[in-house]
């Protein structure tokens, strides 16, 4: 399945690529194909560069990431005034050193390595065989505005980062006296006395007169604000869309599977151990003792040596160190490898399992090869519609729809939506909520201005006229008079209710006990003792920030939390308790805490060594282009 994976990537890819450079010379010329433009990078180290198409994808979706925690679309230039792009800049230096780190010491990731990290992601199997689904794998990444040969990209740089950074912190391990420290912290037990006031609790305000209403919308006048609005007409050509049209008959299947045989060869896997040692000497005895029949894993935990690594039924690409490839594709099927050195340390190998090379079906191979038959295709037919709308449209001054119309695509026209491609009712343009190029460059552009083609992602163009624009007001209170109203009488309410928290606060602070408190407080308060363990979370509704309060007080102090659908609650610390025994399952899980950390603390200053070592240049004009915002914006 992951060879027939790798082929069906091989073969499609290589069709964009071409595709789009064809298209750089119909839309630019053929100088500027090769000046800036989707070659440009904003972060070069050694030969490993980040693209300004990538960090473009990546500005994009951390705006709309931070558009979500907020709950307010964020501008790119006020991204950017916030530093936003310095953080990523310093995120992509530092993969990219690593990533250059990594193949200065010849370690390296296959496709078929890239093929078997795919197949492992749920969203890409079929719900039903279980196995991976091209059509869900396309339609996943279509859905989140990435590229087959991006998202790829990344799986395979991550994995060669991931390699990396494991064999620099394998072993690391924390002390002991760490390790029991750090259990008997999360051991500890804190008895409280809670006091809840639910919302019932607090006085009903009633309904605001009409001059507490125009007071309360005047204060808040900002939080009802319709947002500036924008209306388009875009022009579209994808072509991953464009792909699904076309189809075969068998008998045109079979005629490229004869055509195509000779490439269709699944070639020999392996099912190889791998194990490794700092030293000659740690390899030679395990070598030793898996020639005498012992398991790999009682060997590695015995002599304190990482884990072995089960590679399960891989090709010769599928080994990250050539030297590890080399070894397991000479042995016999049983035979154990003498000690040899790898590109980063000592290594031994043992084969349990060879399957011989073999020819795929028709049937086995019929999936990728319509793929890419059509995709071939569909490539030409977007070549020559995007090379025609461009003469068009410089050649009869016709009109972004009138263009697209006579190359046969319907232009899309919208009605008012936001930043967030949204109109007034909650509706989203998915067209537009799938691309934040376009929603960029709809808010970029003025009222009945035109933009020019435009990449979007790696298979597409795409070009807008602003129609219409609304910029942004308050909306009349007699259109929103019930939600004003809502939130007026919620707000009342929580001050109500806070003015009873912080009674039932001084009392406990004054030490009375927990049921008087409750009785004075209101009849629907209730107070009971509870004894809560440390990270495992309070009764359910209640915000989880009390609970970190809790463990940062000392005896005696009282503090506040609660959710607001749910009331208040408030807890006085009675006891600490610190046992001085604590159980097996809590020492395993202080070790596994404390090694992680120690790993990632030796993970870091690997990285601050790395880039003492290598020299990450960073381009702003390549910068200032992937954000589109300049020094005078």
């Amino acid at each position: 399945m992951l060879n027939q994976i790798r082929s069906a990537v091989r073969s499609w890819l290589a069709g964009i690529l071409i595709a789009l450079l064809v298209v750089s010379f119909a839309v630019w010329g053929v100088s500027d194909a090769f000046v800036g433009g989707a070659t440009g990078a904003v972060v070069r180290v050694g030969e490993t560069r980040v693209t300004t198409q990538e960090f473009r994808t990546l500005f994009n979706r951390r705006l709309q990431q931070l558009g979500q925690e907020t709950g307010s679309a964020l501008t790119a230039e006020e991204a950017v005034d916030r530093g936003v792009d310095r953080q990523l800049l310093g995120l992509v230096a530092r993969d990219a050193t690593i990533e250059e780190a990594a193949r200065d010491m010849g370690l390296w990731v296959s496709d078929d390595l890239v093929a078997e990290e795919l197949g492992r992601i749920e969203a890409f199997r079929n719900p039903i065989t279980g196995e991976f689904d091209m059509r869900a794998y396309l339609g996943a990444l279509r859905n989140n505005n990435e590229t087959p040969e991006r998202f790829e990209e990344s799986v395979r740089d991550n994995i060669l980062r991931y390699q990396l950074l494991t064999a620099i912190t394998a072993g690391v391990s924390a002390p002991d006296l760490f390790v029991s420290t750090r259990a008997r912290y999360e051991a500890e037990r804190r008895r409280v006395t809670l006091v809840r006031v639910p919302m019932s609790a607090a006085a009903d305000p009633g309904q605001p007169t009409d001059d507490q209403l125009a007071a309360y919308y005047e204060e808040n006048q900002s939080r009802y604000a319709a947002p500036e609005m924008r209306a388009i007409t875009i022009f579209l050509l994808d072509l991953d869309q464009m792909v699904s049209g076309y189809d075969f008959t068998e008998e045109e299947m079979r005629a490229m599977y004869e055509a195509e045989r000779a490439n269709l060869e699944t070639p020999e896997r392996r099912t190889v151990v791998e194990m490794s040692a700092p030293s000659a000497e740690l390899a030679a005895e395990i070598a030793q003792r898996l020639e005498a029949g012992e398991e790999p894993d009682a060997i590695a935990a015995e002599l304190s040596v990482p884990e072995p690594v089960l590679h399960d039924e891989v090709t010769r690409d599928g080994f990250v160190d050539r030297l590890v490839a080399e070894q397991a594709f000479t042995l016999e099927e049983g035979a154990i490898s003498e000690p040899f050195e790898g590109a980063l340390t000592w290594k031994i190998v043992r084969v349990d399992a060879v399957e011989e090379a073999a020819v795929q079906s028709f049937e086995e191979a019929e999936p990728e090869l319509r793929m890419s038959a059509a995709r071939e295709l569909a490539t030409a037919d977007w070549i020559e519609r995007i090379t025609n709308y461009n003469r068009l449209r410089d050649r009869t001054g016709a009109t972004i729809a009138e263009a697209a119309q006579e190359i046969g695509v319907a232009a899309i026209s919208t009605g008012p939506f936001d930043e967030r491609g949204r109109d007034l009712t909650g509706y989203r343009y998915e067209t537009l909520t799938a691309h934040a190029e376009i929603l960029e460059s709809a808010f970029a552009t003025g009222e009945n201005s035109e933009t020019g083609l435009t990449p979007i992602g790696d298979s597409g163009y795409f070009a807008l006229r602003v129609d219409e624009i609304i910029e942004s007001a308050p909306r009349p209170l007699e259109d929103i008079r019930d939600d004003v109203v809502t939130h007026w009488i919620a707000e009342q309410r929580a001050e109500n209710l806070g003015e009873i928290a912080d009674i039932v606060r001084e009392s406990l602070e004054t030490g009375q006990p927990g049921d008087i408190v409750a009785q004075t407080a209101s009849a629907d308060a209730e107070a009971v003792d509870e004894t809560i363990a440390r990270n495992l979370g309070l009764i359910a509704g209640v915000d989880p920030r009390l609970e970190r309060l809790i463990f940062s007080a000392s005896v005696g102090d009282v503090v506040i939390g609660g959710a607001p659908d749910s009331g208040a609650v408030i807890a006085r610390v009675e006891e600490i308790q610190t046992p001085e025994e604590y159980t097996e399952a809590a020492e395993t899980r202080a070790r596994e805490a404390l090694d992680q950390q120690l790993a990632a603390d030796v993970a870091e200053l690997y990285r601050r060594a790395l880039q003492t070592e290598y020299e990450a240049r960073i381009f702003p004009n390549e910068v200032a282009r992937a954000t589109g915002v300049t020094d005078g914006t």
